[in-house]
Formats: C-alpha cells, structure tokens, sequence
C-alpha cells in the first residue's frame, strides 16, 4: 500500500501548479469615489542604494530559482529548486553576510537525525523567537527506501509530518506526524489510506498542519470539509496548542489566520475567506455573505485585499483585518500587490495612463486610500519596504526599478525582480525570462 501512495503523492506534488496571473487595462484612470487622495508629493527618498557587487547568489548555493529568503539575524534560509521546473529542491541554511553554505538538504534526502524521515519538498518556514528559532519543513517516513519493495516486505504504513531543523546545523529538534506510522493489517491503517499532512503556514508563534484526504491536500477536491483537520502546533516543541476543522489557512498575519472556507477552499475552487484567532482557532469574521467568492491577494497587520470572480466578472476588495468589513473597491483589473507587514502599508497597482500604471497605497490607521498621481512602469508590485515600491516582471524587455508612493521613480536599473528586501539585505531573482535554465538570484546588501 504505502509504496503505490509514494509514488502517487510525488506524481500529484510534481504536477501542482499555482498561476498567478494579471491582466492589462487601457485608457486613462479613474480613480474610484474611495480613492479622493491623490498624492503629487516630489520626491524624498533616496535611490536604493545597494553594494557594488552582490555578495552571494545563486553561485554559491544549490538552489538556482529561488522561492523564498527567509533572513533571521544573520542566516538566510533559502529554497527553491537546481533548475526550472525541477523535483529536485533543497532547504538550505546560509551565512548571509559572506553566502558560505552552512547546511543543505535536498528532496528526498535524509533528515538528521530524524530516524528515516526525508525531506518531502522545499517549503520551509522560519518560527521563533531571535535567539530561539527553528526551521519547519515538511517530512516523510517510509520502511521502503527504493520506491519498489516486493509485496508483503513492509508492515507499516508510510509517515507524514512536520519536523523542527536546528538552525546551526539542519538536525532535527522534534517532528509530529499528522499521518502516523501503524501497523499495515491494522483498522487505522484503512483509515489512512487515502489520507496526508501537510505544513500550510507558520508565524513566530503557531504552525499549521492540515491533515486531509490525499486528493484534497494535493489535488482540488474539498467535497468533504469535516475531513481537513488543522492542527496548530508551537513552532518551538511541537505541542498542540488547538485543532479545528473546514478551513484551508492561507496566510498568518500579526494575530490572526486566513483561511479559505468551503464550498470550495482550494485555490482553483469557488470558496470565500474566514479569519481566526491564532491563539485559539476560533472564527473572528467571515466574507462568505458578502463575498462568497473571495481569493486572498495580500495581506498585511491592518487590512487585506480579496478577489472576487463572478459571474467572468473580476473585482478587487479592500477589506479591514479587525472585522472583515469593506474598506473600498478596486475595480482596476490589472491590480498586483505587495506588503510590508512592518509598516503595515499596502501597495496596488491600478490602471494609470495608457500602457502605464498608477500606485494605490493604504497603511492601516488612514482614513483615506492614496493613489499616486504619477503614472509608473506598467509592471508588477513585487515588494514593499520602508517607502520603496519595487517592480518588474519577466519578460524580453523588462524594467526593474522601485518608486515611492508619490508615483516618483527613485531607482531604474535594478539587478532584477525583487523577491525579499530587509533593512540590510535585497534580494532578486536574475533569471532573465521566466521558466529558463539555468536560473539566477542575487543577494545584494543595503547600503545606509
């Protein structure tokens, strides 16, 4: 039995695909009645200064296109994978003043210290503390190593869970198994047939794990909502702080979840979002009367914005975090968006002159949303930090730069798509055009 499930659950992990997609718009805007502050300050930030040279990259480390940086202290947790399109990911632990790999494990390799248990895939989400933090990945145990185990030579069914790597050294501190290990001719081991766990999301403070029927965590069905538990674990002994049932969490923000909630929780399925308490689990708000189809886009402390498709119609929501009210709509459909969670300040694109784009910034605490009145590039908001909107976007020609919420362009020529910027580091996807082999990143230093 747990052989064929392997097999099945790497084939379904390797042909998931999530497409974000944004669409063009013409003419000359027209701000909404919600939008009533334009904003035509000159500029007063600086250009983004960055080192001279990068100091590490995608040279010194196993993962070419990069998913996430997570930088703690002076570590950066890296993932991703060695080419496009590739089974073949790693976790990876890095000094990230001189980019001296300090431990890296692949797919499918051993975790140690873990009894057996591999790596099962590449998210990886950093939880703690400053001086006490860890790095959560998901994990998979099996007695059959070799993916062909002659019938009748395994008594086990196969293990899934979450397990805890130390910081300094990739070992593991503790894993829980949503899906355990029991015996193969045992009434549980029917009733875990079908079924996975799976690491969805992490903040300092809880991490949550769904445990599902396998064509739910790694398909698109969710026709049986009372069968996706959610366990919250503490990120720092692996302890149950609460479980709950029927949500699909998307995104922990400050003190609270997002989830999706039925009919549909997946991202390809109809659904709306709900958000809970992380401390108990409880639903604080749910957008399933006012919007019953709502796909989260961004997120920060203070407010959130939704997408709503209905009826081949597609509408952007402002919402308040605290109750799930409105705050405003963004009917603009070329809308992408970015957070900086610090500062509790969205940003949005919205239509602006012909083949251009204006900047629509909320921080949370405003009684108005401000759009810029200097139309800017017409690429994606990739990020958001300490006044600085960064864009770009593959493609032949494309423009990298960051500007401030005024719509004043502060910096042109930038090493590539932003994908995380700190108060001492940037970094940047170099890939020149999406889906290339090999692909790039750098990692620049933020010069004061």
């Amino acid at each position: 039995m747990h052989t064929s499930k392997r097999l099945c659950l790497l084939a379904m992990l390797a042909s998931l695909l999530v497409a974000i997609a944004g669409c063009g718009a013409d003419g000359a805007v027209k701000a909404p009645a919600a939008f009533d502050v334009f904003v035509d300050s000159p500029a007063v930030l600086a250009p983004v200064a960055l080192s001279a040279e990068p100091a590490w990259g995608s040279e010194q480390v196993p993962v070419k296109h990069v998913s996430d940086v997570q930088f703690r202290g002076e570590t950066a947790i890296v993932t991703g994978s060695a080419e496009s399109n590739s089974s073949t990911a790693f976790v990876t632990a890095v000094d990230a003043v001189t980019g001296s790999v300090t431990w890296s494990i692949k797919t499918l390799e051993d975790l140690p210290g873990g009894d057996g248990a591999v790596l099962w895939d590449s998210s990886a989400y950093v939880a703690g503390t400053a001086d006490n933090w860890v790095v959560l990945v998901n994990y998979y145990s099996s007695d059959c190593t070799s993916g062909l185990c002659p019938p009748g030579t395994v008594d086990s069914t196969d293990e899934q869970g979450v397990a805890a790597l130390s910081p300094v050294d990739g070992s593991v501190l503790w894993k829980v198994a949503g899906v355990p290990s029991v015996a193969e001719d045992s009434e549980q081991a029917d009733e875990l047939q079908d079924v996975s766990a799976l690491l969805l999301t992490a903040s300092d403070g809880v991490a949550l794990m769904v445990v599902a029927p396998t064509d739910a965590v790694y398909g698109s069905k969710f026709d049986k909502p009372d069968k996706i538990e959610i366990i919250a674990l503490n990120p720092l002994d692996g302890s149950t702080l609460w479980t709950t049932t029927g949500v699909w969490p998307r995104q922990i923000v400050g003190d609270v979840v997002l989830a999706s909630v039925p009919p549909g929780a997946l991202a390809d399925g109809p659904g709306t979002l709900a958000a809970l308490d992380t401390t108990s689990g409880k639903q604080l708000w749910t957008l399933a009367d006012t919007y019953p189809q709502a796909g989260l886009v961004v997120a920060s402390p203070g407010a959130l914005v939704v997408r709503q498709v209905e009826k081949g119609k597609l509408t952007n929501f402002l919402i308040r975090m605290s109750d799930g009210s409105k705050i405003a709509d963004i009917s603009h459909t070329s809308t992408t968006c970015a957070a900086d969670s610090a500062a509790e300040v969205i940003a949005c694109s919205i239509d602006g002159d012909p083949g251009k784009m204006r900047l629509m910034t909320y921080r949370s605490g405003d009684a108005a949303i401000k759009v810029s009145k200097r139309s800017v590039p017409d690429e994606m908001i990739t990020a958001v930090h300490n006044g600085y909107v960064f864009y770009g976007a593959y493609g032949a020609d494309p423009s990298y730069g960051a500007a401030d919420y005024a719509g004043n362009i502060v910096s042109t020529g930038l090493p590539g798509r932003a994908v995380a910027v700190t108060d001492k580091y940037a970094v940047f996807d170099t890939t020149k055009k999406a889906n290339t082999d090999p692909g790039s990143f750098a990692v620049y230093g933020i010069v004061a």
